[in-house]
């Protein structure tokens, strides 16, 4: 296995929070079934719904990779020390996005990569993407975290509170900008350092152009609303109870059958400069 990607200078910067709180997260990982993971220890619903966007984006997003714990994943969290206390039902595996090779992408081109991202986004009703929820490889970028997907105590298949004015940060939906990157080399640290610099705080999605991008995320709104996904089943496998499941299904549904008319609006802020 090639150790350059969690070797690197950059690596434990990477692994911070947004707010940066001081928490190490640096042995919060694992060599696990010829990969690095990032071991999570949170919720047991945040784990639900990022199981499920995994499962919901995986065969065309460039989505980290999302394990739920079986014995064996359990017995490498304990052998290498990465969580002190391990809980089955609360932990999971994300793929460590720093490992990624370009055979590991869906997605290679940089504008249809983001175009991707912020419409499964907005069907979903994601509205944390920004860069502490991403990381770049190779210049192009790695999406994770999804706890504030399918939010079952938040009604956001209303367009008008998805993109409320009234919040501000860059962990919210109005923040989302594009803007082309120009000659400028994308990396996680120049991305995160340049939304720091920004006030108000943004979220910016780099592309190459953006009159591209805008055609990626029209094919990306097709390829949802035409796509023949058996989306109860899938929910299913994430194991909410039937009363989540049902609601989770009537809100996809929802905001799918409204995806070509709030893409509109999405716009109106992603291209706003």
């Amino acid at each position: 296995m090639n150790l350059d990607c969690i070797n690197s200078d950059s690596f434990r910067e990477e692994l911070k929070g947004y707010h940066d709180d001081g928490k190490d997260l640096t042995r919060q990982f694992i060599d696990y079934d010829g990969n690095y993971w990032f071991v999570k220890n949170k919720d047991e619903q945040e784990r639900k719904r990022d199981y499920l966007a995994y499962l919901f984006g995986k065969d065309w997003t460039n989505i980290a990779e999302v394990r739920l714990p079986n014995d064996a994943i359990v017995e490498a969290i304990n052998e290498q020390g990465a969580l002190s206390d391990v809980d089955e039902n609360r932990i999971w595996l994300v793929r460590m996005g720093q490992c990624y090779t370009k055979d590991d992408f869906n997605v290679i081109n940089l504008d249809q990569a983001v175009a991707t991202e912020l419409v499964f986004s907005l069907w979903i009703r994601r509205r944390d993407t920004h860069s502490y929820n991403r990381v770049y490889k190779d210049g192009l970028p790695i999406f994770i975290d999804h706890r504030t997907g399918f939010k079952l105590s938040e009604d956001w298949s209303d367009i008008d509170r998805f993109f409320d004015l009234a919040e501000v940060g860059a962990g919210f939906a109005n923040a989302w900008r594009v803007r082309e990157r120009g000659d400028q080399e994308l990396t996680t640290d120049f991305v995160r350092r340049y939304e720091k610099s920004l006030y108000p705080h943004l979220t910016i999605h780099f592309v190459n152009d953006i009159k591209r991008c805008e055609r990626y995320i029209d094919k990306a709104v097709n390829y949802i609303i035409n796509n023949s996904w058996d989306i109860r089943d899938i929910i299913k496998k994430a194991d909410f109870t039937d009363d989540q499941q049902d609601v989770i299904y009537d809100y996809l549904i929802l905001n799918r059958n409204n995806l070509g008319e709030h893409i509109k609006k999405m716009k109106s802020f992603v291209f706003s400069g």
